[in-house]
């Protein structure tokens, strides 16, 4: 049976997120590493944070300092990616359908229902596109 109550852990990522965020001495890096640990362009979470690539790559570059709304809408964002990677691996080992409104309820359970359809399907593209790799690479 999968799960149907959002985990405690999925918002315990976000709060954890959030706070490495918030007392990183220069977080720009840390945001380029989450960005990146999930298969994301500037572009796309640029898109995903509703701002501009650019405003992305100043606050990557150490230039700009993030904002408390930002640390909160990329921990969101964050936390929601990770939710939907487990939860596709686990309905991938089970043979079953994703459940759309489980999702959903993580997003709601985040705050991020402003986005939640976008980083949903956001994270699940990255999800095939590393999972591809991984099996290309077991091929090669």
């Amino acid at each position: 049976m999968i799960i149907t109550a959002v985990p405690e852990a999925v918002v315990e990522n976000h709060i954890r997120i959030a706070g490495q965020l918030a007392v990183a001495e220069e977080p720009g890096p840390v945001v380029r590493a989450l960005r990146e640990r999930f298969g994301f362009t500037q572009e796309t979470l640029a898109n995903l944070l509703r701002m501009r690539r650019e405003s992305l790559s100043r606050i990557e570059g150490g230039r700009v300092q993030p904002s408390a709304t930002f640390i909160q809408r990329l921990a969101a964002a964050m936390a929601l990616t990770q939710a939907v990677r487990e939860h596709l691996a686990e309905c991938e080992a089970r043979g079953v359908r994703p459940d759309e409104a489980y999702l959903q309820r993580v997003a709601a359970a985040v705050r991020l229902r402003d986005v939640a359809d976008e980083v949903i399907l956001a994270a699940t593209m990255a999800y095939e596109q590393k999972k591809r790799g991984l099996l290309k690479s077991l091929e090669g």
